[in-house]
């Protein structure tokens, strides 16, 4: 339950000229502990529609989504952003609990980046970006930091940052931008708006003061001029709502909405502050006359696309923007002391409007939507009351210091690399044509499912094969435990082998992926087949133990049985103090990676997609001897029951609960010593090489990218990437919307790509032009990267690699970043690199 808010106290409400004294909620304008006591009052009516922190209920999120519940999953992120200014602006610490652990739970188990799985299958990019706004405030504002086991609020920012950068999120459509929704299934996937972006080029502009990189301020800038060139921003600072894909966006919604200028307008205090560059000046008095002109007649606050004297067509969304406005732009004055004066005095005007109306419900202080008339609008909820809380809040601006940075008292740590390993998005295709026939049969918002965990339209006609915790598979063999997690053609399962009483890991595929030529059955048989136990690297592939299949009501799947492997290196690294692998750990799994891939070249396969993801560490034995030791060791499986909202019967095919995928601890490094390659779903064998491989963008070999015959040096170049990665924390190449965008950087960093490929792709239109250098002019040499890429300091400099070691590496790596593939060194060739011969496989350390 909520503690009760400090009361209004005696010397808060003596008279002055200042005063609205205005039934239960009584305001002295000219006081600020009158201001502060109001919003504590506000804060507990705000609070009172949050019921996450009761038992049973989720935290973090308000009553929905509809039809349960009036509010979606961002409106939950929108109001502790609300509560973190309320604790920074009144000192007061009742809400601070529940923020941290809202704030925590809905990090979300895929890179801890504001994508929980319970809510993919309706997310936006603005969904997401709300969360890490409210987390990159707590880093601002130095709201208490979580436990350091516990993701950190300025890399938790970052994580959200990052994923919107990838190739999964960008295309050329339009010119470039973030589209609104995520998921390709999502109604809106078709439409580049400007709330999506603007959250975007806030976030960014706000990293970039932080931390002063100017990589953030780049994309800022980036986004800025992309809105600007797709009409989106005009000359008179108007901010429209967006445009479809599928027109190029030249159909622009001209549609405003009072957040999207003010998103924009505190990005911009933010770019002005952090580069003092007299066109950023320019660019947010522009829009604050805008703001001041459009969204506030007479210095009252009003949300023009819905609000006028007649009535409210305004959504539940729309109901909440006032107070972010009033909240941003407090901080834009702060920043840009030149817009002090006019924002502060448009803010108390339109506090006043906003306190006078509050008169509605039992209490005569619930506040309604329309401030303009001065009457209580006979509206409530969640958004009308932080509405005014933030009108209240925005009062205290000169009493409270502006955002810090991490050198101006900012405490919480970050991670540049958050959010960009393996991750869910990120290697999850779309669902394709195929499966939208079943799939359009099971409407997920019909359905309560209560934990994170996959897309409820996969279980289609197809599709996934439900599993429960304590299925028995295959004839009595096998019981599910644990719920390990899942990709875009299969769930996998923690199992408990009854036959051999041992732990493993089953892997089972939707089933039309399921067919008798599955490639990657094929290749792990052949492995296990050719086993040769004195050959070193068959000790760091993932093993074959058995497989059979299983009919269910979306079809007959096969079923891997591997052997039981602990968390992604990918993971681990993120986990770790410095957002990368010490280097003892990290050199050693360069090397047991090398071993790997020449044990899979000796038996003629070729992996296809090694990187960080696909590199799992190898667990303990005596810790897992009995079911009950296994789930000592993984934790209990967390259950959600899947049921209709209505009551009715769930579709068929649909499980009856699902499982949140297990969620490994803090301090991994610690744990876990040796490494197995595994996930062979893009592998070939090298007598029969396909077309293409399915890997992510910045690890594309040139063979791939200018369609070249694939053989097995595709794993030497990847491995090559990911060593660079494993040992910086850093990818080494980068591509937003297609593979050709890497030949600049393979110039630069690398020194050339043959003249010869150049004309060949010029002459069969895969290129239309010469590539532009220019675009990757601030890349470096491999050498130069290297160096630049493991500067920074670590936390334990005795983990950290010497100059020589350096440089020791970068010969390494110069041998598998060929071009050529011709020309690069084969794995047999690269185990005899000092790199690798310095390394003892199994020494501990």
């Amino acid at each position: 339950m909520h503690r009760i808010p400090y009361a209004l106290s005696g010397s808060l409400v003596l008279a002055s000229l200042g005063r609205l004294a205005l039934a239960a909620l009584d305001v002295d304008f000219d006081s600020t502990d009158s201001i502060r006591a109001a919003a504590q009052l506000k804060a507990y009516d705000v609070m009172t529609y949050y019921h996450g922190n009761l038992s049973g209920q989720i935290p973090g999120i308000l009553p929905g989504p509809p039809p349960i519940g009036d509010y979606y999953w961002w409106q939950g992120g929108a109001l502790w952003g609300t509560m973190i200014d309320y604790w920074h602006y009144t000192g007061d610490t009742t809400y601070n609990d529940e923020v941290m652990q809202a704030m925590q739970f809905q990090t979300g188990p895929p890179q801890d980046m504001y994508m929980p799985y319970n809510w993919t299958a309706s997310l936006g990019n603005d969904d997401q970006s709300f969360w890490g706004m409210s987390a990159l405030l707590a880093a601002e504002v130095s709201f208490e930091n979580p436990p350091a086991a516990d993701p950190q609020w300025l890399a938790l920012a970052q994580a959200v940052f990052n994923s919107q950068t990838t190739p999964a999120r960008r295309d050329d459509q339009c010119g470039g931008g973030l589209r609104w929704q995520i998921t390709p299934l999502n109604n809106g996937y078709n439409y580049k708006n400007s709330i999506a972006n603007g959250c975007f080029f806030n976030i960014g502009a706000r990293l970039a003061r932080y931390t002063r990189n100017d990589t953030y301020a780049q994309w800022a800038s980036k986004t800025w001029d992309w809105m600007e060139g797709v009409g989106l921003i005009d000359n008179s600072y108007n901010i429209y709502d967006g445009g479809h894909t599928d027109k190029n966006c030249t159909d622009i919604n001209r549609a405003q909405f009072s957040y999207n200028v003010a998103i924009f307008l505190q990005g911009a205090a933010f770019m002005y502050d952090y580069t003092q560059d007299p066109v950023w000046r320019t660019r947010t008095e522009g829009l604050l006359t805008n703001m001041l002109t459009v969204f506030f007649p007479n210095g009252i606050a009003k949300e023009i696309s819905c609000e006028s004297e007649q009535k409210i067509t305004c959504t539940t969304d729309m109901l909440s923007f006032k107070g972010y406005v009033h909240r941003w732009l407090a901080v834009t004055a702060q920043l840009a002391p030149f817009t002090h004066d006019r924002i502060y005095n448009t803010l108390r005007t339109s506090a006043q409007a906003a306190v006078r109306q509050c008169t509605g419900g039992d209490t005569g202080r619930v506040c309604g939507f329309r401030w303009i008339q001065g009457t209580y609008d006979g509206t409530n909820g969640a958004g009308q009351e932080m509405n005014v809380l933030g009108a209240l809040l925005s009062l205290l601006l000169d009493k409270a210091p502006g955002p810090y940075t991490n050198s101006t008292g900012g405490t919480s740590q970050g991670n540049p690399s958050a959010g960009t390993g393996t991750s869910f998005l990120a290697y999850q295709s779309p669902i394709g044509q195929g499966d939208k026939a079943g799939a359009a049969m099971i409407d997920p918002l019909q359905y309560s499912v209560g934990v994170p965990a996959e897309d409820l339209r996969r279980y289609c006609p197809g599709g996934y094969h439900p599993v429960h915790i304590n299925d028995i598979l295959d004839d009595g063999k096998y019981e599910v435990l644990q719920k390990l997690g899942f990709g875009s053609f299969s769930t996998v399962w923690l199992a408990w082998d009854k036959l051999y009483r041992r732990g493993v890991s089953i892997k089972i595929v939707m089933a039309n992926n399921s067919g008798p030529d599955n490639q990657e059955l094929a290749v792990l048989q052949r492995l296990r087949d050719r086993v040769t136990p004195q050959h070193t690297g068959h000790e760091h592939v993932a093993q074959l133990f058995d497989s059979f299949y299983v009919t269910g009501p979306n079809g007959r799947h096969l079923c891997l049985v591997l052997e039981l492997l602990g968390p992604r290196t990918s993971l681990v690294a993120e986990r770790s103090p410095d957002g990368r692998l010490p280097a003892p750990l990290a050199r050693r799994v360069s090397a047991q990676a090398l071993h790997a891939v020449n044990y899979l070249h000796s038996c003629g396969v070729a992996h296809g997609d090694v990187h960080m993801g696909n590199l799992l560490f190898q667990l303990s034995d005596e810790n897992l001897h009995s079911p009950q030791r296994i789930i000592e060791e993984f934790g209990p499986p967390q259950i959600g029951v899947v049921s209709k909202k209505d009551g009715s019967p769930s579709d068929v095919g649909v499980p009856r609960h699902l499982v949140a995928p297990v969620r490994y601890g803090r301090g991994l490094a610690k744990r876990f010593k040796d490494v197995r390659l595994a996930d062979f779903g893009e592998s070939f064998f090298v007598s029969n090489p396909p077309n293409s491989v399915h890997t992510p963008l910045p690890f594309h070999p040139p063979e791939l990218i200018f369609r070249h015959t694939l053989t097995e040096a595709i794993d030497i170049w990847n491995l090559g990437v990911t060593t660079f990665e494993i040992i910086t924390g850093r990818i080494l190449f980068d591509a937003d919307f297609d593979d050709r965008e890497l030949i600049p950087q393979f110039r630069h960093v690398l020194g050339g790509v043959p003249e010869r490929w150049l004309r060949q792709a010029l002459e069969s239109g895969l290129l239309e032009s010469e590539p532009d250098d220019s675009v990757a002019e601030d890349y470096m040499s491999l050498e130069q990267e290297l160096k630049e890429a493991y500067s920074y300091k670590c936390k334990d400099e005795s983990l950290r690699l010497s100059d020589s070691d350096l440089v020791v590496l970068g010969t390494y790596l110069r041998k598998m970043l060929v071009v050529d593939p011709g020309l690069r060194s084969t794995a047999r060739d690269l185990l005899g690199e000092l790199w690798i011969t310095q390394v003892d496989l199994h020494v501990e350390f």
